[in-house]
This record gives C-alpha cells, structure tokens and sequence, in this order.
C-alpha cells in the first residue's frame, strides 16, 4: 500500500508511488515516483521535476549514433573544492545503465566532465543546481560524446 506524502523533504526522501490530479480551473499535478516528485512551483504552474538521488543527473549518447553509452563512461561533478563522482542513476529493465549521476542534495554550480574510452571528453560548466518551492530541483544534461578521430 503506498502512502501519501506532501511534496516536501519527505516526499523526495522515500521511494513510493504516489500521484493526483486536481481538476479546476488549473490542473495542478504532484506526487512522487520512485525518486523522482513531480510539484508545481509556486502559483505559476510551472511543473518542476525534483531528483531526490542526484543533483546532476547525466544522460550519455553518441553523438553520431545516439547508442546510450552511460555503460562505459565515468565522469566527476565539482563546485569549488567539492567533487564527487558520476555514478549509475537510472537503468533500462534490462540493467543496462541509461543515466548518470552525482550531488545527492547539493545546490551548487558544477563543472560536469564525462569521459569515454573511444570518445573525446565532454564537458559542460555553470551547470546550476538550486532550491525551488519543490526542493532540490535537479539539471538533466545530454552529453552527446563524439568519437574520437
């Protein structure tokens, strides 16, 4: 049976199901799925995606092919003297991974370096990750890596 959180700190902290609509005049949508809380930010309606695990979540393509590669590829996060490394984040239902991640509940602005053997190194900086109404509100990055010549 699931439960039924607000979309708070305990709503991002616990892995349920959980989702409603309120119909009227605006459609308002909230809830959590997994670890991901969907809320609308403040009176604007503006739907805001809340990652619970990551600050930064990286999904990794060639840039060619457009094959997922976050299998094979590694990557760190930093703002200032913070680092941490680009972990598995989300797998297809076979478990092959499909994105990446780092930061578990750090506001910050990151520099995101990926790196691939067969590919050049990706990069991207001022990558800012703040609080909104909803919480901690992630950055989804495409890191599209082009083959090495």
């Amino acid at each position: 049976m699931s439960e039924r959180h607000s979309c708070g700190a305990s709503a991002r902290a616990h892995h349920r199901w959980w989702a409603g609509l309120a119909l009227g005049p605006v459609v308002t949508l909230a809830g959590c799925v997994d670890n991901l809380a969907i809320c609308t930010d403040g009176g604007s309606g503006t739907v805001v995606v809340v990652a619970s695990q990551a600050a930064i979540v990286v999904q990794v393509r060639d840039a060619t092919t457009g094959t997922p590669l976050a299998a094979g590829a590694r990557g760190t996060i930093q703002d200032g003297e913070y680092v941490d490394s680009l972990r598995v984040q989300t797998t297809d239902a076979s478990g092959q991974p499909l994105t990446l991640g780092a930061g578990r509940g750090r506001p910050g602005t990151y520099s995101v370096t990926v790196v691939h053997q067969g590919y050049q190194t990706w990069q991207q900086n001022s990558v800012v990750v703040a609080l909104g109404s909803c919480g901690l509100a992630a950055q989804v990055l495409h890191a599209d890596l082009q083959p090495l010549p």
